[in-house]
């Protein structure tokens, strides 16, 4: 299914219309199995998000004993560093809800080596796959003004890793802080439901060429074959320059 676009007047009403169609994807899996798996990104757009959910009428409308949460990228810094993607989201969402500690399973940033760290989770993502219909139910990505989503830039090799690898680590971000972990191609395309959400003139161009099929952007690439992908912008992403 070709991926679709909606564009709303500024960021406060793209995150509205995020968490509404959450709470409606997240209901609609729920109807068909008994647990559903949400992967949540990082970068200032979603932190928008992260606090309506937090709130009433939202943190009512989610079966949250029944969400499993994942993370699609972490940089490699303790979770209280306020760089942390995991960190951001429990401080701004998931100490505010029911959710069982156990179904919080954030990016492991103790182990010495970065790629330890990554051969773990890589575990885990295996396990939320095999558990459920072996999709990743819903997948919350952000884009940076180069195109990259998750940790995943262009032209790196963490792009060409085979289907196998669905986590890996990076040792050279070009975006600070260099060691990171991140959710792979192969993992992204066994999304059911991928939400690209994009704020910001300065990503404008990235949109743009991202929309038309550019595959040097990794965001274009975002392509699963089973699932549907869905961009949401403000106005000022949707305006081509």
């Amino acid at each position: 299914m070709p991926p679709s676009i909606s564009t709303y007047p500024d960021q406060q009403q793209l995150a509205t219309a995020a968490a509404d169609l959450l709470v409606q994807q997240i209901a609609a899996t729920l109807a068909t199995q008994p647990r559903c798996s949400l992967v949540l990104t990082g970068g200032t757009t979603p932190v928008l998000l992260y606090r309506l959910l937090a709130q009433l009428p939202y943190r009512t409308q989610i079966a949250w004993e029944r969400l499993w949460v994942l993370w699609g990228d972490e940089r490699y810094v303790p979770l209280a560093d306020p760089q942390s993607n995991a960190g951001i989201a429990m401080r701004e969402l998931l100490d505010h809800v029911p959710i069982p500690p156990a179904q919080v399973l954030p990016m492991p940033t103790t182990y010495a080596d970065p790629h330890a760290a990554a051969a773990a989770y890589q575990q885990q993502v295996q396990q939320i796959l095999a558990g459920g219909t072996g999709q990743l139910d819903i997948v919350l990505l952000g884009m940076g003004p180069d195109g990259h989503i998750a940790s995943l830039f262009p032209d790196h090799a963490a792009l060409t890793l085979p289907d196998t690898v669905l986590v890996t680590a990076i040792d050279d971000s070009p975006k600070p802080p260099p060691q990171r972990i991140t959710l792979t191609l192969p993992a992204l395309q066994q999304a059911g439901l991928v939400l690209l959400l994009v704020a910001g003139a300065e990503k404008a161009a990235a949109v743009q060429r991202s929309r038309a099929g550019d595959l040097a952007l990794p965001a274009a690439r975002v392509q699963p074959p089973h699932g549907r992908v869905l961009w949401l912008l403000d106005a000022a992403a949707a305006t081509a320059r």
